[in-house]
């Protein structure tokens, strides 16, 4: 397991490395146990979260709205009443794409399968998050409506 863990995290710095040559970010923490790696950059008001979460079954990449220097905590339940601060990258390009970036987790355990996987997360955040990665917080109403969509009024995000 620590094989798998070990190559993601190199993977992943290699992969995102451009949120700190072309974006400015910096690498604010890096997390690994048995469970999965955690990988966090951040820049000003802006933080993104590249993670390999083997219980949840992938990679995932989440993006923070981070104020007054401090990063919010991954909401467990989603409150339609509080400011949207924390979301998965997913939403982001389905709104600009009308597609998620898919994953099967009983292949994570193959090396080129994470690879291209963790590939496919990096390029898709440079081609879709310019303004995100740049500060710009204009269209959060609008993957707001899509996680209230997904909660559906249970409050799960």
């Amino acid at each position: 397991m620590s094989n798998l863990i070990d190559h993601f995290e190199s993977v992943a710095l290699e992969n995102f490395k451009f949120l700190e040559t072309d974006y400015s970010f910096r690498l604010h923490d890096q997390k690994k146990n048995n469970y999965g790696c955690c990988i966090m950059y951040l820049k000003d008001a802006v933080g993104v979260r590249v993670s390999l979460e083997i219980y949840d079954g992938g990679v995932f990449v989440y993006f923070y709205k981070v104020t007054d220097g401090k990063v919010p905590e991954y909401p467990l339940f989603f409150d339609e009443k509080s400011e949207l601060r924390v979301f998965d990258f997913n939403n982001l390009y389905q709104l600009r794409t009308g597609r998620i970036l898919s994953q099967k987790s009983n292949r994570l355990y193959e090396q080129k399968y994470l690879e291209d996987i963790v590939a496919a997360f990096a390029e898709a955040v440079k081609n879709y998050s310019d303004d995100f990665l740049n500060g710009d917080f204009r269209f959060l109403p609008q993957i707001k409506e899509i996680v209230a969509r997904r909660a559906g009024g249970t409050g799960c995000v």
